[in-house]
């Protein structure tokens, strides 16, 4: 297959499909997009029909509905986690800034830059300079009018053990246990803790199936977040913990 060629081949039909999946989501017609690319509007429906284009021609649809490239291939993967993991530098400048930790969370997830100013009531000007600092590590590239363009691709995680999980970690999961204990009847809440005694194989089971259910709804927030807006996703937090451990109830003194 030539290099600039999208045709027939199974990754190809992916990208196609997903870039579909992205104009149904975003409410883009054929027509909408055919008058952005000044083509016909049977010209778009033959390209997503035949499935045949060049990749300029994808990467020229991506930057008219608001995705880039990489979040559509990531898109088109499903099936697989995509993480995007900060480098060392990257936590260490977070760790010593979690407020702007937080902002470029939610940029990342598409809140815009002047929603953002407001809620955290910054000027302009105020903005501008977060997200030229942010921009310096390569998580962004800052557009005309405080706009951005986010080049960190796929869930963002970080070192459990690294400097931004010691600077914020700790302190966020005890906040986030006190939420669950009010909110706990709620339908969308749950919460399971046990000590049992288990064989090493279930142990090794259970441990297997833990981490397959965090790919997979780590890959499906991906998904989501790609084809829904900010306003229709919700934060969600989750807390795996396993581990052979024994509590000591000697801990505890025995009264008569």
């Amino acid at each position: 297959m030539n290099m600039d060629q999208i045709s027939q081949h199974t990754d190809a039909k992916k990208l196609l499909k997903s870039l579909q999946e992205v104009l149904k989501s975003k409410k883009i017609t054929y027509a909408d997009l055919a008058l952005q690319m000044e083509v016909s509007e049977v010209t778009v429906k033959r390209l997503f029909s035949t499935q045949n284009c060049n990749l300029q021609t994808v990467f020229k649809i991506c930057d008219l509905v608001g995705i880039s490239f990489f979040d559509l291939a990531a898109l088109a993967n499903q099936d697989k986690e995509v993480d995007y993991v900060l480098s060392e530098d990257q936590e260490k400048f977070f760790a010593a800034n979690p407020a702007m930790f937080g902002i470029f969370r939610a940029l990342h997830r598409g809140v815009s830059p002047d929603k953002l100013a407001e809620v955290w009531k910054l000027s302009s000007q105020k903005m501008f300079k977060v997200l030229r600092k942010i921009e310096q590590f390569g998580l962004l590239e800052v557009l005309p009018e405080n706009q951005v363009r986010i080049k960190a691709v796929g869930n963002i995680r970080f070192q459990h053990k690294g400097p931004l999980a010691r600077a914020i970690l700790r302190p966020q999961i005890m906040q986030f246990l006190d939420h669950v204990d009010v909110v706990l009847k709620n339908k969308d809440v749950c919460m399971h803790s046990a000590e049992v005694e288990l064989s090493k194989s279930s142990i090794t089971e259970l441990v297997e199936e833990i981490h397959a259910l965090g790919a997979k709804y780590r890959a499906r927030a991906l998904r989501d977040k790609n084809l829904l807006s900010a306003e229709q996703l919700q934060s969600v937090r989750w807390l795996y913990a396993f581990a052979p451990f024994e509590t000591n109830w000697q801990q505890y003194e025995l009264k008569d």
